[in-house]
């Protein structure tokens, strides 16, 4: 049996390459690099953190507003054509953005908002199409490992970007014989990864065009067929997602906080924990598709959502920072594994036309989970403390990873 022209089995190593150009210039720029020198650059500016939480959410309402528009414009173009457009839209205004120096100060922080607000605009165009372009990989089995691959590439490159924001200013600095207490040093790493999103845009791969493996073909499994879904069952689904994402959420928001607030460990132990955590979960991703394929989804994907339930129990629990450590360890290694497993999931359960749409509600609702989770464990560290917020996250990752499961073994 040939293959479909838009769907072809790749050889393992294809993936690999094809994986690095998708995924890892897009993450090392936007999750890793800009992420922390975009917020010493506007602090060195002169900005307040009020400001700063302020562009953010502006942010993160405009990566909201285009996920409901993204789905049409993938439709209109092709996934591909639209994540092309969604990085340039993110790498020119990500260069712009250091623009605002020259705006007078007038002027300045509405220019700041409105840069921000187109970047995170392009990100939301490409992450929306990003799944359903995905599925264009071929077999069932291809396109889980794309999906664990991804998780790999993104861990990996977050991680390396991170380290890149922490040293490029150093070194601009030393080329510019400046201080690191001025804007001038992280002006130009932002636009770096600006460059590098345009550039990721560049050399987008195309599934189309990749070879395909002659010897899997023929006995590939055939793709699941996705039925046309009712949107009932779609949006609780999207809510279910919204649930176990509550614990990544918190882990995001607070972990690093209470390491520092409430269990008074060093900086330096800090960014150890982290990145310890980023370092085991790129390897654990690559795990999903040999558990999916001895066991299926459910079975897995439960256990690992109630794995995440635990390590966020144990950060609650452990009055030692050496538990709470681990906690954070086994909830950074489950959600890996998790991720891949429930993204391919989630493509596979609806139909093609409604993969777009599933993939907007998806991000929406992840938005939302994080300005409701911000606001909501905020509060409730104030009121009850940073464990009674860790465990009450617990419960409520463990009932998302319920619900998720009960509908992978209904469909």
């Amino acid at each position: 049996m040939s293959p479909r022209p838009d769907s072809i089995d790749y050889q393992h190593g294809h993936e690999w390459r094809l994986g690095f150009w998708l995924w890892s210039p897009s993450a090392f720029a936007n999750l890793g690099l800009i992420t922390v020198a975009g917020s010493i650059y506007l602090l060195r500016l002169g900005f307040g953190l009020e400001f700063i939480g302020l562009q953010f959410a502006v942010g993160k309402i405009a990566f909201g507003i285009a996920c409901l528009w993204a789905p049409r414009l993938g439709r209109a173009l092709t996934p591909r054509q639209a994540m092309r457009l969604g990085l340039v839209i993110v790498g020119v205004f990500r260069c712009m953005f250091v623009v605002c120096e020259l705006v007078p100060e007038s002027g300045r922080a509405s220019f700041v908002m409105l840069t921000s607000a187109f970047a995170n605009a392009g990100l939301a165009i490409y992450y929306t199409n990003k799944a359903p372009y995905m599925m264009g990989i071929g077999s069932l089995e291809s396109q889980r490992r794309f999906f664990s691959l991804e998780q790999a590439y993104v861990y990996a490159s977050t991680f390396l970007g991170s380290l890149a924001a922490g040293y490029l200013p150093v070194a601009f600095a030393l080329l510019l014989d400046d201080s690191l207490a001025t804007p001038a040093p992280y002006r130009y790493p932002i636009v770096i990864g600006g460059l590098i999103s345009i550039l990721g845009a560049a050399m987008l791969p195309s599934l189309e065009a990749a070879p395909a493996a002659s010897t899997t073909t023929a006995s590939r499994e055939p793709p699941e067929p996705g039925s046309a879904t009712p949107i009932g069952v779609m949006v609780t689904m999207a809510i279910a997602y919204g649930l176990v994402m509550t614990g990544h959420n918190i882990s995001l928001g607070f972990f690093n906080a209470y390491l520092d607030h409430g269990l008074h460990v060093s900086p330096a132990r800090n960014g150890e924990i982290s990145a310890l955590a980023s370092l085991l979960a790129a390897p654990a991703a690559l795990l999903a598709p040999a558990f999916t394929r001895r066991w299926g989804r459910s079975l897995p994907y439960t256990l690992v959502a109630l794995a995440m339930a635990v390590g966020l129990a144990m950060i609650g629990l452990g009055r030692d920072w050496t538990v709470a450590a681990a906690g954070f360890l086994v909830l950074s290694v489950a959600g890996a594994i998790r991720s891949p497993i429930q993204n391919h999931f989630y493509m596979v359960a609806v139909a093609p036309r409604q993969r777009a749409a599933m993939s907007a509600a998806m991000l929406i609702v992840l938005q939302v989970n994080g300005a409701l989770v911000g606001l909501a464990g905020g509060l409730g560290v104030d009121a009850l403390g940073y464990e009674a917020v860790f465990l009450v996250s617990a419960a409520v990752t463990a009932a998302g990873g319920l619900m998720i499961s009960q509908h992978m073994r209904s469909t």
